[in-house]
């Protein structure tokens, strides 16, 4: 799902994606963006230099060349060539940077969740709107192969004739959280959740 602008956008061969935040969402999202067609990892960014040295390592020895890296989200969203930004920052930054990089000319796919206030959700819509800028609201599970197993099964006949069903979309956050987490203290989900707040 996300907010898309009235006016279709115009298709091109290759977009130029920029990444703010390469956390541990990140990682995986830029491992599958390397064999996405047309779609050209061209800058990252990220407050730690240690994460950004690992992760341009990482893209070099992958294949990934001439990776612009940027210590902060106004450097990379300053960067002309970037067509698209890929946000996977702390949560309470999202809503922000989604609609600076709009302002500024660019398309925006960001983690979820996407805002932490109304004000913040229609702040995205109204920026969407104004710039004609698409916002991509991403960690759609409809196409997981479970989800899809599911469907097929259903599709099949083989759970009979189905009435009524619920469901949950449930983490098991425990090693994350304080078991295999050594930098339990300082990092910002964990606090997150501890104290029931994303800031």
């Amino acid at each position: 799902m996300g907010i898309v602008s009235k006016d279709s956008v115009n298709p091109c061969d290759r977009i130029n994606i920029g990444f703010i935040g390469v956390g541990y969402r990140a990682e995986f999202a830029l491992n599958r963006f390397r064999y996405i067609k047309g779609a050209r990892i061209a800058a990252i960014c990220d407050s730690d230099k240690a994460k950004r040295d690992d992760i341009a390592s990482f893209l070099k020895t992958s294949g990934v060349n001439n990776v612009a890296a940027y210590a902060s989200d106004a450097e990379l969203l300053n960067d002309d060539t970037i067509d698209l930004v890929y946000i996977s920052t702390p949560w309470a930054s999202h809503a922000a940077i989604a609609v600076e990089a709009m302002k500024q000319g660019k398309h925006v796919a960001l983690e979820v969740p996407a805002a932490m206030t109304i004000d913040e959700c229609w702040a995205l819509v109204h920026t969407a709107e104004a710039t004609q800028k698409t916002c991509s609201i991403l960690e759609n599970c409809c196409y997981d192969e479970f989800t899809l197993a599911m469907q097929n099964m259903i599709d099949d006949g083989l759970l009979g004739d189905i009435y009524h069903c619920e469901g949950a979309y449930i983490h098991r956050l425990c090693e994350r959280m304080i078991g295999n987490n050594p930098n339990y203290k300082e990092a910002w989900m964990p606090q997150a959740y501890k104290i029931g707040r994303a800031s």
